[in-house]
C-alpha cells in the first residue's frame, strides 16, 4: 500500500518551471474575475535570507490566487509553499510540482505535519510559506478572529523566522468587477519567545488590519493597483457578457471561438 502524500511530501518536489506555469494560469483567472488587485502598502523589507511566513485571513476560494498575485509583485525570487487538505493534492497531481504541501485539518496528524513540512520548506533558501490561521473561510468583519495555533507554533520553531501578517477582502467598486485588497501588517518576530504570545500577537495585528482596511475608501490616495487585466481582456468580457445577454447562442459561439473574430 503506497504511503499517504503528507508522508512522502519534500520541497524538492517544487518546480520553478511548474511554478511559472501555474502562476500565468492563476493571474489568467484572476485577470477574467477581478478588476483590480489593490494594496493599501507594500511589504516592509525582509531580508531574502529569512524564513518567512505570510499569514492571512480567510474569506474566501480566491485568497491563494490573490495571495499568489501578490507573491509575485513583492516576492518574486523566493520559492513559495502552501500548505493544503491532502484531499486537494490528490485530486490535483500537479500542486506538489507549484509548491502545495498537504496537511490534514484539524487532527493531530495534520498538526505535525504542518509543523515537519512547513519547516522543511522554510530551510530552503529563501523559503516563503502562504498560510490562513483560520483554517476555514471567514467573513472578514467577524470578531474575535479565532486562529489556529499551528502558525505561531512553525514560527516559533524555525530559527530566524519572521511572520507577516496579511489581510485581504473583496468589495465592488467603481467597476463592474470586483476589486481584491490586500493590507500587509507589521512584522512579527518569532525567535526565542513562547508560541502564545506570537499567537496573540498575530490576531491582533490581524484585527487591526481589517478594521483598516474595511474602513478605508476606494479613493483613498494610499490605494496602489498591482494587478489589472489588459484592456484587450476586459474588453472581451464585456463583449461576451453583452452577447449572452442579447443572445445566448452568439455567447456560445463567441465563448467557443475565442472571440477571434472580434480581437
Amino acid at each position: 500500500m503506497s504511503k499517504p502524500a503528507s508522508d512522502t511530501w519534500s520541497p524538492s518536489q517544487r518546480s520553478a518551471w511548474w511554478y511559472q506555469k501555474f502562476a500565468a494560469t492563476t493571474c489568467h483567472l484572476v485577470a477574467g474575475t477581478f478588476g483590480r488587485v489593490r494594496t493599501l502598502n507594500a511589504p516592509p523589507p525582509i531580508a531574502d535570507d529569512k524564513p518567512l511566513i505570510i499569514a492571512s485571513n480567510h474569506p474566501s476560494w480566491w485568497d491563494p490566487m490573490v495571495g499568489l498575485v501578490a507573491l509575485l509583485r513583492y516576492f518574486p525570487d523566493r520559492p513559495a509553499f502552501v500548505p493544503i487538505d491532502p484531499e486537494g493534492m490528490n485530486q490535483h497531481p500537479i500542486f506538489p510540482r507549484v509548491g502545495f504541501f498537504p496537511v490534514a485539518p484539524n487532527t493531530a496528524r495534520g498538526a505535525r505535519s504542518l509543523l515537519r513540512h512547513g519547516r522543511a520548506a522554510l530551510e530552503t533558501p529563501g523559503g516563503l510559506i502562504w498560510i490562513t490561521p483560520e483554517g476555514r473561510f471567514v467573513d472578514p468583519g467577524q470578531r474575535p478572529l479565532h486562529l489556529k495555533p499551528g502558525t505561531a507554533a512553525l514560527a516559533t520553531r524555525v530559527p530566524n523566522a519572521t511572520l507577516l501578517p496579511a489581510t485581504l477582502d473583496y468589495r465592488f467598486g467603481p467597476n463592474p468587477r470586483p476589486d481584491a485588497r490586500i493590507l500587509f501588517g507589521q512584522p512579527i518576530e518569532a525567535n526565542n519567545r513562547e508560541p502564545a504570545d506570537v499567537h496573540e500577537q498575530l490576531a491582533d495585528n490581524l484585527t487591526a488590519s481589517l478594521d483598516r482596511l474595511a474602513a478605508t475608501p476606494d479613493d483613498d490616495p494610499a490605494w496602489t493597483t498591482i494587478f489589472a487585466p489588459p484592456d484587450s481582456i476586459t474588453r472581451r468580457y464585456y463583449r461576451l457578457i453583452k452577447a449572452y445577454l442579447s443572445d445566448p447562442r452568439a455567447y456560445d459561439l463567441m465563448h467557443l471561438n475565442g472571440d477571434a473574430a472580434h480581437d
